[in-house]
């Protein structure tokens, strides 16, 4: 198991707080034109099985930090055309109106765990922690990253 030493600094009380949350559980609106959206799920996965019964618009657009698809005539032109875990997307709606993205995601084949031990040396203005992040496998993965560029 790798361990990751974890340094926070604030001017104000630390509080850590939260759910886990499922990407098929996560209904995301895409409005016309231009939204943010994420993929939450710890596997790599195409376009195609990631939006299961979503059909996207003719002229639909999917942007990343690396890639360009568009929506052409029943299907994703474009690079790779898949989704990376932790990775942010631009998703242009050709249409006029309001739609709901649900992903298709299968459970993934492996959780994140991350634990954090106690905070020392608190102050007013800072704290030092520490803890660990891994994979229920063990280990973490280095993230996939798509090739710049299209095939």
């Amino acid at each position: 198991m790798k361990k990751a030493f974890i340094v926070i600094a604030c001017l104000a009380a630390m509080m850590a707080a939260g759910t886990n949350l499922k990407a098929q559980q996560v209904t995301i609106p895409l409005m016309p034109g231009w939204t943010w959206i994420s993929y939450l799920s710890t596997d790599t996965v195409d376009f195609a099985t990631a939006m299961g019964s979503f059909t996207p618009a003719e002229g639909d657009v999917i942007e990343s930090q690396f890639d360009y698809f568009e929506y052409i005539e029943g299907g994703w032109l474009g690079g790779t055309q898949k989704f990376y875990p932790g990775y942010g997307y631009l998703y242009y709606s050709s249409r006029t109106m309001l739609v709901f993205l649900t992903f298709n995601a299968q459970q993934p084949s492996q959780q994140v765990v991350v634990t954090t031990d106690t905070p020392q040396f608190i102050t007013a203005i800072s704290a030092i922690g520490g803890g660990e992040v891994a994979t229920t496998d063990g280990h973490l993965h280095p993230r996939e990253r798509p090739l710049l560029g299209h095939a």
